[in-house]
């Protein structure tokens, strides 16, 4: 990829453009240190207004790239500690029966439950959900529920959020 390339595209094309995620991730930041290495304006490199546009995309690639290792530093963390539990019958008679209270628990307001699969030691875990509505002729209807954590007594993962429960699909439990 060349300099032209990155900094002369058309700020909606950067992304298809250049097409290599570790390029759009590191050229504007070395761009910058290497200005300012040679006492040169870094804006004076990018057509006007694209600095920005390949800084905050840069940002978002670092941001996915530190995601994705927390996530896979909180999978490597669970297996470990699958791996001890899941030698204890004591551990699992008691995280099946931690499961089942969980799921069983009368829960007239959100966030409400589902069984689920733990993305980490596949045993059965609980989705917290909410619900998603719409009134039609006066009636409320309930029209989705989306994943907002999980709790796996088995190797006790837990987590809240959207962002997460994407990451490890919840939602396709809930929906199949």
């Amino acid at each position: 990829a060349s300099r032209g390339g990155i900094g002369h595209a058309a700020p909606e094309n950067v992304r298809n453009t250049v097409g290599r995620r570790f390029v759009m991730k590191c050229f504007q930041p070395s761009v910058v240190a290497f200005s300012a290495w040679i006492k040169l304006d870094a804006e004076r490199i990018y057509v006007r207004g694209y600095r920005k546009v390949l800084k905050d995309l840069s940002q978002e690639l670092d941001d996915e790239d530190k995601f994705k290792k927390r996530m896979e530093d909180l999978v490597a963390t669970h297996q470990k500690l699958w791996e001890k539990f899941q030698k204890d019958p004591n551990h699992l008679t008691k995280a099946e029966a931690d499961t089942k209270g969980e799921l069983d628990k009368d829960r007239p307001h959100e966030p409400f439950t589902a069984p689920g699969k733990c993305p980490v030691c596949g045993q059965k875990a609980v989705i917290f959900m909410e619900l998603d509505g719409e009134y039609m002729d006066g009636e409320a209807v309930t029209t989705g529920a989306f994943a907002m954590g999980l709790t796996c007594f088995y190797c006790h993962l837990m987590f809240e959020g959207s962002e997460k429960s994407d990451y490890f699909r919840l939602n396709s439990q809930l929906w199949g």
